[in-house]
């Protein structure tokens, strides 16, 4: 979806099969370099974000829901070992 809610891309989806297995298809066609890439629970997976981090040269943004606790584990520890860096305030300025 683009800033201003317009839809970029849709793929059906086959029967007998969801919509993980479609995620690099919706997404292989765009330059996705440096773009930041949201996506629900269902594609938080290594797969998918190796996909947009070494094939598309894209960030992501995913989402780690409670039913997975050893998932939400690992990202707190990571956030308390490596917290991100934010812009300075003279970077904003």
């Amino acid at each position: 979806m683009t800033g201003d809610g317009r839809t970029v891309t849709q793929l059906r989806v086959p029967d007998k099969t969801n919509e993980v297995t479609c995620f690099a298809t919706l997404l292989a066609p765009f330059d996705l370099t440096g773009v930041t890439v949201t996506a629900d629970a269902l594609h938080t997976q290594r797969t998918h974000a190796r996909f947009l981090v070494e094939e598309k040269k894209a960030h992501y943004l995913l989402v780690v829901k409670a039913n997975q606790p050893w998932s939400r584990q690992r990202v707190a520890q990571q956030m308390l070992c490596h917290p991100p860096s934010l812009p300075s305030a003279a970077a904003c300025s």
